[in-house]
């Protein structure tokens, strides 16, 4: 059976049950935090992604407030998860049954496709205009983990990006501002000779210099 889907299509997993739960496009916006209490919960979950207990605090904080529902959905994602890792024991078509039941009703306008665990959206398919325009907004939310971008930046965009003033710098000179702009942990290949090379290149570049903690899929 596929996964349930605001837009009105389904995903199909290619195993009997999936862990990884698709919510396609929609015409809302990323739920902002309301309360300070809130977004500290959020952030211990964004500065702890792969740890379950922030997140399941977060829950109970839920439940005080009214929302048990999403409150429960956290919870049960959360068990899906540790069941699969054999942490502890479970019926997963049970719950999966029940994660069905509470699937979220929020939908986001910009994604064409976002990937929910462990309670919170943790990988998005998009436009890289989409993500300059809302990805703050959705990692200050949800620990979003992995961006699949389904364009590239052109290269005069990532050079008015790097270099606003004019005048502009030559785009296949940019790539040394960037290898001396960027964190000694960020791999830096050979400066590449096609054009297509060194705006795959300096995409990538931008996205991780700018949103580490990120892993950003370029298109082939």
């Amino acid at each position: 059976m596929g996964r349930p889907c605001e837009g009105g299509r389904l995903h199909t997993p290619t195993l009997p049950f999936s862990l990884e739960c698709h919510v396609c496009n929609g015409t809302g916006l990323v739920p902002a935090p309301v309360t300070s209490d809130e977004t500290a919960l959020l952030a211990a979950i964004i500065a702890q992604p792969d740890e379950d207990t922030p997140r399941l605090v977060y829950a109970d904080w839920l439940a005080q407030h009214g929302d048990e529902r999403r409150a429960e959905f956290v919870r049960v994602q959360c068990r899906i998860a540790a069941v699969a890792r054999g942490d502890v024991s479970g019926d997963l078509p049970a719950l999966f049954a029940r994660e069905r039941d509470l699937w979220p009703r929020e939908v986001w306008r910009w994604p064409d496709e976002v990937v929910w665990r462990r309670g919170f959206v943790d990988e998005v398919v998009c436009s890289p205009g989409a993500w300059f325009n809302y990805g703050d907004e959705a990692r200050a939310s949800h620990p979003v983990a992995r961006v699949r971008l389904t364009a590239l930046l052109s290269m005069d965009t990532v050079t008015h990006i790097v270099n606003p003033a004019p005048p502009p710098l030559d785009s296949f000179l940019i790539a040394d501002r960037w290898v001396n702009f960027c964190d000694d942990d960020i791999d830096v290949a050979d400066p590449p000779d096609t054009y297509w090379k060194m705006n795959c290149f300096l995409n990538r570049l931008l996205f991780q210099r700018r949103w580490p903690g990120v892993t950003f899929e370029l298109p082939a």
